[in-house]
């Protein structure tokens, strides 16, 4: 750790304490401190140079503060080492700043101000050089220091040599066996041009015991890896290489503020950068900006130092070879294009019907969009003695409007999902059948001829039969009853056939209410039943809730509700029976307090279907089919509950936080006969500094997996398919996560299904995060793109939310991850995917990259990628906690 004073003297005892306890408590075993203040004085007892103002009185007379001593002192407590920075030639920032004491000020000839403005020592003085190399002795005699760094603070080589030669020979003499290091700021100009401390040892033909590099300028995206490659290459063999990481350089606001570092875990990314090297160590500049991170980098990096910390425990390769990386080599399509790719020896060409090709990826994936004529296409690919063949047929068009069929579609059967008919109204029964054909359908034991709508120009041809019929069916008028799917026969060709209709027919009695009930775990109420409106939802329902149905609106998918809104079939069932009703009397509300907010139990509201809208830290709940009871209030611990019955019997519920409470999220449950509103305040970053996510839970939802793979990928065959990448990304991102102290549970872990017989369904997700209690869920996903388009051409992330109170953490991922891997961020998403409509944290699905692209592909299953990727999923984590 590299620390700057000042600190004044009366607290200097305590602020040491705390640094050199911070640094025990994160694993630091060395602190580098400088030992002189801005105006050049002494932070310690000297002979030779002023005392800093820090270690006086008011009067100016020395307080009895000695701050090497006391760093010293306290660093001894935890075993810490302490190095004394001497600057081997800079004093102040001007004269008129330097200490009018200062031996170099009282006698100018023994400095210099340069072009800068800034005075430095004129060490052609002999008296200069003795200065310095006093100091360094002093300092190396008196306190129990470790030894000495010497910054070189841009000095020219030839100079930076001559200081150090007269240092080390001075403490040398002393017989201490200090160790001497040199700390300097390295650029690729400055390395290229031989400016730098590295040319002077090189000169001179000796090294300090260690390098204090730092690479200054530089990040990992940019020029950082390879300075670092040049720098380590440089000191092997002749000195140890510790690497500087400036805390200092890192941006507040994504680099808007003009610092280098956009991405806030830039020196995590460089320390691991580092672990491919022969580093000796890394030290941390900053100490302030360090501890007051809100994105507790030095728990990351803590684990990074540990040569068994592995940032990517779910190992992703691409075994070499050479082949076709398609799921079949020889296929039938009736596009235009279709893209082709294959994995190659990257060190040799690769030719495609003898013209050679160029590949920009390294491990030899390569991917290109044919045009296809019509009939059969060969794409030969070669490389050395070895070839593969993809064999595309394009078929012919031909005409549909002859084509024929001999029996009645399944799914044109009316119904062909669960329906209802209200007894004594006019039912109509359809069904598509061979032109020229005779139907007859069976309902109620009655049998029915169909006739065909249109008339064709030959027999077979797909044609549309109906019937009209009174629906009289035998039950009492208060009564519903499943009458049972509806039987169709076919007469064609000599050949009698019968079939049965997919969906059952209730008939609803004249004075009875029909009820649906949802038998899913969820559903969701569109507007209507059209296609366009499928994400356009009012409500999303769970398993249970009940409503009546609308029967003046028909659909074949569809039951439209009396609330409102449309509800799909195959999502429900029916209830049966006589005088059925779900008007509700509910009771006095009851409040249960749990760890994470308030439970507001109403009773006998079991089933009740409700529309919620959740904002601006209120939700706003309304309770339809409540017939009597008392309107439902309650005072929980976070949270206030009031209701009002609305003007169209609706009971209206508003609950709202408590001062200094955010509402989080909401969840509703059914319990025996009782309604249960979870209500949910937002969870609080931890006041322990090493475990900040401590107590929060959340849930990694590694997407497909078991005999589901997702996207193939484009090194199918050679590579890991989606849900292996997806791993990869949700256990890399748990560690991370539980480093911090977070609670994490993924949906589904490695090795946990059977390849070819298990699949985890949606359902079965949601399930394993409400069971967790989740704060935050995410879903990991990687995209693909149409065999038809040029997967060469689509890039970028994706991020989908379905709650509102999603899109800042849907924002915030999509950005950050975008920052941290240069990959274009294509936007955050407001969609219906199943796994994200969860009211009671913030949910988000997303699409990290394409791995149909070979080139993203390949970035995509690198180590470095996916640590990166899952730090940026914890940056996000922390942002919206913040």
């Amino acid at each position: 750790l590299i620390i700057q004073s000042p600190y004044d003297a009366g607290t200097v005892a305590q602020s040491l304490d705390q640094i050199m306890s911070y640094a025990a408590e994160n694993g630091i075993n060395t602190v580098f401190m400088d030992v002189h203040d801005a105006k050049g004085s002494a932070l310690y007892t000297s002979d030779y140079m002023p005392t800093s103002e820090f270690m006086l009185d008011e009067k100016g007379k020395n307080s009895g503060g000695d701050i090497v001593y006391e760093a010293v002192r306290a660093a001894k407590k935890q075993n810490i080492q302490v190095y004394a920075v001497i600057n081997t030639t800079y004093i102040a920032e001007s004269l008129g700043i330097a200490s009018e004491d200062h031996p170099a000020v009282y006698d100018s000839s023994l400095s210099y101000e340069d072009g800068n403005g800034a005075l430095r020592w004129n060490t052609s003085k002999k008296d200069s050089m003795s200065t310095l190399t006093n100091i360094a002795r002093e300092l190396c005699y008196n306190y129990g220091i470790s030894g000495l760094v010497l910054n070189d603070d841009g000095t020219d080589p030839q100079t930076m040599a001559k200081v150090f030669s007269a240092i080390d020979q001075a403490v040398d003499e002393l017989g201490t066996g200090k160790k001497i290091g040199v700390y300097t700021q390295i650029t690729p100009q400055g390395l290229e041009s031989g400016n730098n401390a590295l040319n002077a040892f090189s000169e001179e033909g000796y090294a300090p015991d260690f390098l204090l590099a730092d690479l200054q300028g530089t990040t990992v995206s940019g020029d950082y890896t390879q300075l670092l490659n040049d720098v380590s290459a440089a000191t092997e063999g002749r000195c140890d290489l510790i690497t500087v990481h400036n805390m200092n350089l890192i941006s507040a606001d994504s680099g808007a503020d003009g610092k280098l570092y956009a991405d806030p875990y830039e020196p995590a990314y460089q320390i691991y950068e580092n672990r491919g090297h022969s580093i000796r160590g890394t030290a941390i500049e900053g100490y302030s900006a360090l501890r007051s991170s809100k994105y507790y980098l030095m728990d990351l990096m803590n684990s990074l130092y540990d040569s068994n910390y592995d940032i990517c425990p779910y190992e992703l390769t691409v075994e070499p070879g050479f082949g076709s990386t398609l799921q079949s080599d020889t296929f039938t399509t009736s596009s235009a294009k279709y893209f082709i790719s294959v994995i190659s020896d990257p060190d040799q060409p690769l030719y495609l019907n003898d013209s050679e090709v160029t590949r920009t990826t390294k491990n030899g994936l390569y991917g290109q969009l044919v045009s296809l004529s019509y009939g059969e296409n060969e794409f030969v690919f070669t490389q050395g003695d070895e070839s593969v063949t993809i064999t595309i047929t394009r078929p012919e068009p031909t005409s549909t409007g002859d084509s024929t069929i001999s029996r009645i579609t399944q799914t044109s059967m009316y119904p062909s999902a669960i329906s209802a008919a209200r007894v004594g109204e006019e039912l109509t029964i359809s069904c598509v059948a061979p032109s020229g054909s005779t139907v007859y359908a069976s309902v109620l034991g009655q049998q029915v001829q169909l006739k065909q709508a249109v008339a064709t120009a030959k027999n077979g041809i797909a044609a549309t039969y109906t019937a009209d019929l009174i629906f009289d069916a035998p039950i009492d008028s208060n009564e519903v009853k499943n009458m049972g799917n509806v039987t169709y026969t076919l007469v064609y060709g000599g050949t009698t056939t019968t079939y049965t209709s997919s969906g059952e027919l209730y008939a609803v009695g004249e004075n009875a209410q029909l009820i649906m009930q949802v038998t899913d775990y969820m559903s969701g109420v569109t507007v209507d039943d059209s296609s366009e409106n499928a994400g356009n939802f009012l409500t999303t329902l769970i398993e249970g809730s009940q409503d009546y149905v609308d029967l003046s609106k028909s659909s074949t998918s569809h039951f439209y509700l009396q609330s409102g809104g449309a509800i799909r079939k195959e999502t429900v069932t029916l209830l049966e029976g006589k005088d059925l009703s779900i008007d509700t009397t509910i009771g006095t509300t009851d409040t249960v307090k749990v760890d994470k907010g308030d439970e507001f139990v109403i009773p006998g509201a079991a089933g009740t279907l409700w529309h919620a809208n959740f904002a601006d830290n209120k939700l706003v709940l309304d309770l339809y089919n409540i017939e009597d009871g008392a309107l439902p209030t309650a005072d929980g611990s976070k949270f206030t509950l009031a209701s009002t019955m609305t003007s169209d019997g609706i009971v209206q519920l508003t609950v709202t936080p408590k001062d200094g409470v955010t509402f989080w999220g909401y969840d509703v449950t059914y319990d025996g006969e009782d309604l249960v509103l979870y209500c949910k305040q937002k969870p609080q970053i931890s006041a322990s500094s090493d475990k900040p996510l401590e107590g929060l839970s959340i849930v990694i939802d590694p997407g497909h997996g078991g005999y589901d793979p997702g996207s193939l990928g484009a090194a199918y065959g050679y590579g890991p398919t989606e849900d292996e990448i997806n791993m990869a990304y949700a256990v890399a991102t748990e560690q991370i996560l539980e480093g911090l102290g977070a609670d994490v549970t993924l949906t589904l872990y490695p090795n946990q299904l059977d390849d070819q017989e298990e699949k985890l369904v949606l359902f079965d997700r949601m399930k394993i995060a409400k069971e967790a209690d989740a704060d935050v869920f995410i879903s990991m996903h990687h995209n693909s793109v149409d065999a038809t388009a040029d997967a060469n051409n689509v890039t970028g992330l994706e991020v989908y939310y379905f709650t509102d109170h999603s899109e800042a953490l849907a924002a915030d991922i999509a950005a950050s991850i975008s920052a941290s891997t240069g990959r274009t961020n294509r936007g955050d998403f407001q969609s219906y995917y199943v796994v994200t409509k969860m009211t009671y944290c913030p949910a988000v699905l997303t699409e990290i990259g394409y791995i149909v692209n070979p080139a993203e592909y390949e970035d995509l299953i690198q180590p470095e990628t996916i640590f990166r990727t899952a730090a940026s999923f914890t940056k996000s984590i922390l942002d919206v906690l913040s």
